[in-house]
């Protein structure tokens, strides 16, 4: 039994632990006009908005070569963390992309 403890112990503990890193390190901003200056210098575009299931909204911006999702936070306002943003690894061939993108 003692083992079994341990053994649940070392699987939820990293869990746990790394959950928290994805909370301290969101970056958040109740100014809208900030959002967006800041993806039009990461040379994003606004794609989509959407709502999950779970009733939190967000905001999908996109670049050629990288990406951002951000979260609509009833007190923080707009924010993103670094487990939510990145490089695109594939694009749809559907996808049509102005050209200026991810040219700074």
């Amino acid at each position: 039994m003692l083992k079994k403890l341990i053994l649940l112990l070392a699987f939820l503990v990293p869990c746990f632990t790394a959950h928290g890193s994805y909370a301290q390190a969101t970056f958040c901003t109740k100014d809208v006009e900030k959002v967006v200056k800041q993806m039009a210098e990461y040379g994003e575009v606004f794609l989509f908005s959407g709502i999950s299931k779970m009733g939190v909204p967000y905001l999908f911006y996109a670049g050629k070569k990288t990406y951002t999702v951000i979260l609509m936070d009833p007190n923080k306002g707009y924010c993103t963390a670094p487990h939510i943003f990145g490089d695109i690894l594939e694009m749809g061939d559907n996808v049509k992309l102005p050209e200026t993108l991810n040219s700074l």
